[in-house]
């Protein structure tokens, strides 16, 4: 007992030693947080209105970009598409008939069992 009474002491210094430190630590960060909650802060200060703007050319438009139209896409692109598209559907063909060929043979398991169960019930 006496054990685990010095085990408790010792983790409960380590936290507090850690908890002090965590603390100097954070007291030393830079207070990065002051500007959204105190307005009055120099970062927080309104633009100066009396310096001059720059040329309409070298201003960031506001207009979408223009598009791109499909043409500009070169040929290997759209052979690479129509591969992909037609190896999709392949995949998708090949699913469908492994699918239907698993009900398949499944009816015709259970149409077995179904026919045996009659054939026996008959019989009796």
């Amino acid at each position: 007992m006496e054990k685990l009474g010095n085990q408790v002491n010792t983790l409960e210094f380590a936290l507090i030693s850690f908890a002090f430190k965590t603390d100097k630590k954070i007291k030393e960060l830079k207070p990065t947080a002051i500007p959204t909650i105190f307005p009055s802060h120099p970062e927080h200060k309104q633009p100066n209105l009396s310096t001059p703007r720059p040329p309409p050319e070298k201003r960031l438009s506001l207009d979408p970009p223009p598009k791109t139209s499909h043409s500009d896409a070169g040929p290997i692109v759209v052979v690479v598409v129509v591969v992909i598209v037609v190896v999709m559907v392949v995949a998708v063909v090949v699913v469908v008939k492994l699918v239907i060929a698993a009900a398949v043979v499944v009816v015709r398991v259970v149409v077995v069992k179904v026919v045996m169960i009659v054939a026996v019930l008959v019989v009796s």
